[in-house]
Formats: C-alpha cells, structure tokens, sequence
C-alpha cells in the first residue's frame, strides 16, 4: 500500500486531487482546445471525429500518468531526471534542446488570443495584444506556484461554464433549424487511429514535462483522479466543443464567431481570451524555467528565464506561428515522442524507479547510450510520411532497451 507522503497541512506545499486538478486544467480548458477541436473535425467525418477525440484523450491521461508518477515518486521536475538517464552534462544538452517547446507554447497561444482580440476590436495591433498577454504572462510566472494554482480557479470554471453555455445553445438552435446538420459532410482525411494521435500530439510536450506539476502532489491516487478530471475528460469536452464551433463558423473558424452563435457577449468573450491566454502561459513559463535552471545553473535569476522567454516567444508570434499548426506538432512530436519512449524505458522497465536518485550532484557525469536512439528516432520521426511520432516513439524504446542491455552484459 502507498504511504501518504504528507499530511493536510498547507505550508508543507503538496495538492490534493482537486487543486492538483485545477492547475492542470488551465492547460486544456482553453482556446487553444478549440482550435484544436475545430482543425481536426474538418480533417475528418463527425463519426470518427467523436471517438478520435475519446480514445486520444483516453491515451492521453494513462500517458500523463506513467510520466507523472516518476515526478510523484521521485520529488523532482522533468528537468532534473533527465540526469539519471543522461548524466549531469547530458541533462544540461537535452533540456537546451527542449527550451523551444515552452517558448512556442507561449507565442501559440498569444497568436491564438491576438487573432481573438482583433475580431473583437479590429483597430488593435496584433503586436499590441501580444506584447500585453506575454508580459502579463511573464509577471505571473515570476510570483510562483500558488498563484497558478489560484489563478486556475478563476479561470478554469469561468471559460468552461461559457464554453458549455454556447455548445448548448448553439445545438438547440441550430439542430432545430437543420443548419448543423448541413456542416457535418466535412472532408475525411484521417483515420480514427490517426485522429487520436492527433489528440495525443497536441499535448505531447506536456505529457513530457508532466512530473513539473506532479511532484508536488499528495498521492498516487490524487494524481490520477486529478490527471483524468483535469486533463483527460475536460480535453475531450474542450475539443468536442470545437467541433461544435466549427459547424457553426464553416472552414473558416473563428472562436468570436462561435461564442457570438451562443449569445456570448464580446465583453465576456475578451475575458475568456485573457484569461486563457494567462494561465496557459504562466504554466508554460514555469517549465520554460525550470529547465533553463538545470541549463544554466545557480547564474540564472528566477525572474530571468521568463523575461527572455517572454521576448523571443512574442517575437515568434508576431511572426505568424499559426500558419504552421500541423508541421509544428508533427516536428514536437518527433522531438518529445522518441524521449518520452527513452524516459518510460528507464523508469519503468530498466527499474529506474527504484535505482535512481533524485540529488542531481550524485548522478553521473555523461551516458552516451541514450544519445543513439533519441538521434535515429529523431531522424525517423523527421523522414516518416506517416505515424512519424508513434514509429519513433517505439524506435527509441527498443534501442534503447537493448544497448542497455547489451552494455550491461559487456560490464559483466
């Protein structure tokens, strides 16, 4: 049986279920969700779009738990493991190599808010709004942990609740006039299988980087009550939703058009923008940091990881990182997907779990081993026309078992 790892206490800094729950739901109950939502259903049939987004947010909550439990158990963030299975200076490599991921987040989900925001008020520069979201973002992540936490709860059940409110409204009224019916004939181009790694691939640097916002969980059990009402169902209802919103805009979706079909006010509609686009930044940044401490060490501020990412991620997004959805998640993919195969290997089944530290001082200086299967899967991932991210995925898994192996019984 596991053993409580502590009590109620509040000054001992551990979440329960519910405020674990609400952190993390910050990063699907989002705009972001139901552009994802949105793209997928016009890549394929409504049928295959329901169950696509069901199963994908199915393998999505059992994938964050297996890469959050290591957090759990262990106490550290993502970028400190890396150590046990890279060593000191490897570590420092990977998580320089993974420092994009936060900030393309970031300038995603600022470029997703400006598009909102000149729909709302066409006369503001889209640079404008980018500057001010970013900088907001910026100055949150710089107060800490509990404020994402209470920023969650604002957030959270306010853009949820207007979510659902337009989903039902928009059905009532379109379903009984017969003009969604009309726009479910959407082009099919993915499979089902295809669709649900599509939703799996939407949230695989954070599947990754999961154990930054585990390891300060109570339990096991908090964790995956929280993982699968946090993340897991309410993405399958943000991105249902988005589907919903793309019957009612066309091809051309628009989240003001879709909340305006629900009678949503634009004020209110500028406050979900804002909102969103603050929790989902703040929680980038604070990954976007924690790697850059392991990077550049006791030198780094805490206010400075943030502020320079805050700059190069609103200069991203002035540059138009939207017109690149689909390449940017399959380039993720074949970054994170190939690691998180290496990651599951060593803690799971090279019993990491029970060999590893969590003192970042005591682990080895450099392993080369892992180095080979990140490099072919990469390259899979890279030259694949098809499943780039789930070949690659299990590519690095094997190789990776077997030099261990192989290493193992050389030593002997």
């Amino acid at each position: 049986m596991e053993k409580e790892i502590v009590t109620n206490n509040p000054e001992s800094g551990m979440q329960n279920w519910l405020s674990f729950g609400v952190v993390i739901a910050s990063f699907v109950v989002q705009m972001m969700s139901l552009s994802f939502g949105a793209e997928l259903f016009w890549m394929t049939d409504w049928n295959t779009f329901l169950w696509g987004v069901i199963l994908g947010s199915v393998l999505l909550t059992a994938l964050l738990c297996i890469s959050g439990y290591v957090g759990l158990k262990m106490r550290i963030p993502t970028a400190i493991q890396y150590g046990n299975i890279f060593g000191q200076v490897g570590a420092r490599m990977m998580n320089m190599f993974l420092l994009p991921a936060g900030i393309i987040w970031v300038a995603w989900m600022s470029d997703i808010a400006a598009t909102s925001v000149r729909d709302i008020f066409p006369a503001v520069p889209a640079w404008v709004v980018v500057v001010a979201i970013v900088a907001l973002s910026v100055f949150s992540t710089i107060r800490g942990v509990k404020g994402m936490e209470q920023s969650g709860y604002i957030q959270a059940p306010v853009v949820l609740i207007l979510v659902l409110v337009t989903v039902v409204t928009v059905c009532i009224r379109g379903f009984s006039k017969g003009t969604l019916e009309l726009q479910m004939n959407s082009v099919n181009t993915l499979s089902l299988l295809d669709s649900a790694v599509f939703v799996v691939l939407t949230w695989i640097s954070v599947i990754q980087l999961f154990s930054d916002f585990t390891c300060n969980v109570r339990t096991t059990k908090d964790m995956t009550i929280g993982t699968f009402v946090g993340y897991g169902f309410l993405n399958a209802v943000m991105m249902l939703a988005g589907g919903v919103f793309a019957m009612v805009c066309g091809p051309e979706y628009s989240m003001v058009r879709g909340f305006a079909a629900g009678g949503i006010p634009q004020i209110l509609v500028l406050v979900i923008v804002l909102l969103c686009s603050w929790t989902f930044n703040d929680r980038s940044f604070y990954s976007f940091g924690l790697a850059a401490s392991v990077v550049v060490g006791d030198k780094l501020k805490p206010w400075m990881a943030p502020v320079i990412g805050g700059v190069v991620a609103a200069a991203i997004a002035i540059g138009g990182i939207m017109n690149s959805l689909y390449s940017i998640l399959n380039v993720l993919g074949c970054l994170y997907a190939p690691l998180l195969g290496i990651y599951i290997c060593k803690y799971y089944v090279l019993g990491g779990l029970k060999e590893c530290t969590s003192d970042f001082s005591q682990m080895i200086k450099f392993d080369w081993v892992p180095f080979v299967p990140w490099a072919v899967g990469m390259v899979l991932g890279l030259t694949l026309t098809a499943n780039q991210s789930v070949v690659s995925f299990f590519a690095r898994f094997v190789i990776y078992f077997v030099l261990c192996k192989i290493r193992s019984a050389v030593r002997k």
